[in-house]
C-alpha cells in the first residue's frame, strides 16, 4: 500500500529512480536489521523488544506519511512536467524567441488548424 501511494507523488519519468532507491533501503535494512535487533535484546535482555523497536518506526513512518499532501504534490508534478514539456519541446532562435515546434501554413493541424478553414 505505501509503495503505491508514494507512486502517485512521483513523476513518470522518475519513478525508476525512486525503484533503484527502494531497492537498495530495502536490501541495506535486511542486512543491518539483524544487528540492530541483536543489539537491542543484548543491551535490554528482552527478546520482545526489538518488535517494540520496529513499532516505534512504524508509528514515526506512519506519522511522517501522514503530512504529506497528495494534492499539493500532484499540482508541483503537474507544474513541473509542463515546464519540462515547454523546455524540451520549443526552440529558441538567435533573437531569444520562443517558437514552438510546427507552425505556418502546411502545419500538421495543431491549434487552429480548423480555424482557417471556417
Amino acid at each position: 500500500m505505501a509503495k503505491r501511494q508514494v507512486i502517485c507523488l512521483l513523476l513518470l519519468t522518475l519513478q525508476f529512480l525512486f525503484f533503484a532507491i527502494f531497492s537498495i533501503i530495502g536490501k541495506t535494512s535486511s542486512f543491518i536489521g539483524p544487528f540492530v535487533s541483536s543489539a537491542i535484546i543484548d543491551r535490554s535482555g528482552n527478546t520482545n523488544m526489538p518488535f517494540t523497536f520496529l513499532l516505534g518506526l512504524g508509528a514515526f513512518s506512519v506519522g511522517i506519511l501522514w503530512m504529506v499532501d497528495v494534492d499539493k504534490s500532484r499540482i508541483e508534478c503537474r507544474s513541473y512536467l509542463e515546464g519540462e514539456a515547454t523546455k524540451m519541446y520549443s526552440m529558441t532562435d538567435s533573437f531569444g524567441s520562443v517558437s514552438t515546434s510546427v507552425e505556418g501554413e502546411g502545419g500538421l493541424g495543431g491549434v487552429g488548424a480548423d480555424e482557417k478553414h471556417t
